[in-house]
């Protein structure tokens, strides 16, 4: 039996810059932090001769063309396994909720199927995302194939001829000025994400938001970090009307009176989870209490750790 476990994200800057039709032009930027909520995947020979797949969801199966989650399809073909296998994917948090859990599943998934077949790859979360862009023709970025690979708090430079490369941002009093609420709203991110990737204006506006977050968490400036945040936030609802809700909406503006100095639906937006940005820890705390009623708090810190794969 192989376990392999990944980190979720969180997007501190930059987010959507990513996307191919946006860093092709200009480049992409954005800085993302690895938190202590998992995927874990176990993969194993299976006595019986068909494919068992377990997650949401499960399938059994006669060979891999007849699974119906895309990314154990392309991963099974990928790795010729055919029969006498098994797949269980399970999540500390729940999927399609702006943390990268797909992005995740994939890394986790395929370092799995490396250590089962023996083999390396050292390229691995460009595989990753080749697998979902390119054979499942996903609207899909790197940044989360990349965070759940490495973990930590890193910001990524993606030039238009696809070079990629990373800073590790060493700001271990991060996660005392960061919250985390869940919205109890799951949503697909695709319909965001097409009309985030034509927003070109808005977009340039973003990475250069990204830039200028960087800058405040090498000096953790968090008050300044967190008004970036809600720069982004106003940005990204005036690209799309389906970023949040009236409920959504009137947690934000109640979390601003009550000791967020900003903040930011994670990932693409219309659901997930809320992250708030406070000034001091202290204020952190008391905007945890302040939405105790409203929404549910997911305590978190920084995972510096990407992806671990064990054999038991």
């Amino acid at each position: 039996m192989i376990i392999a476990k990944v980190p979720l994200r969180i997007t501190l800057g930059g987010g959507g810059t990513d996307l191919p039709g946006f860093y092709q032009k200009h480049g992409g930027f954005w800085i993302t932090a690895a938190i202590d909520k998992y995927i874990y995947v176990i993969v194993k020979d299976r006595f019986e001769s068909n494919l068992r797949v377990a997650y949401s969801e499960l399938e059994f199966a006669s060979k891999p063309e007849e699974i119906g989650h895309g990314v154990v399809r392309e991963a099974l073909k990928a790795f010729n396994i055919q029969s006498h296998f098994e797949i269980i994917s399970i999540g500390d948090l729940p999927a399609r909720t702006g943390l990268g859990s797909s992005g995740a599943f994939t890394v986790a998934l395929l370092g799995a199927l490396n250590k089962y077949r023996g083999t390396q790859d050292k390229t691995l979360p460009e595989t990753a995302y080749n697998l979902e862009r390119a054979s499942l023709n996903r609207m899909t970025g790197r940044q989360d194939h990349y965070a759940a690979y490495f973990g930590g708090v890193r910001a990524y430079t993606l030039t238009p001829e696809d070079k990629i490369s990373y800073e590790v941002l060493n700001d271990y009093a991060l996660q005392d000025h960061l919250s985390l609420f869940y919205t109890g709203k799951t949503r697909g991110s695709e319909p965001i994400l097409e009309e985030v990737d034509k927003a070109e204006a808005a977009m340039l506006k973003i990475k250069e938001l990204g830039h200028e977050s960087y800058e405040a968490l090498v000096d953790m400036n968090y008050k300044r970090l967190g008004e970036l945040l809600n720069t982004h936030w106003t940005l990204k609802r005036g690209i799309t009307d389906k970023m949040s809700g009236s409920y959504i909406d009137k947690c934000y503006s109640h979390a601003l009176e009550n000791g967020a100095t900003g903040g930011k639906l994670v990932g693409a937006g219309g659901g997930g989870f809320l992250m708030f940005c406070s000034q001091t820890k202290e204020e952190r705390d008391t905007l945890v209490k302040s939405l105790d009623n409203h929404l549910v708090h997911v305590p978190f810190k920084i995972h510096n750790r990407g992806l671990e794969v064990k054999q038991i």
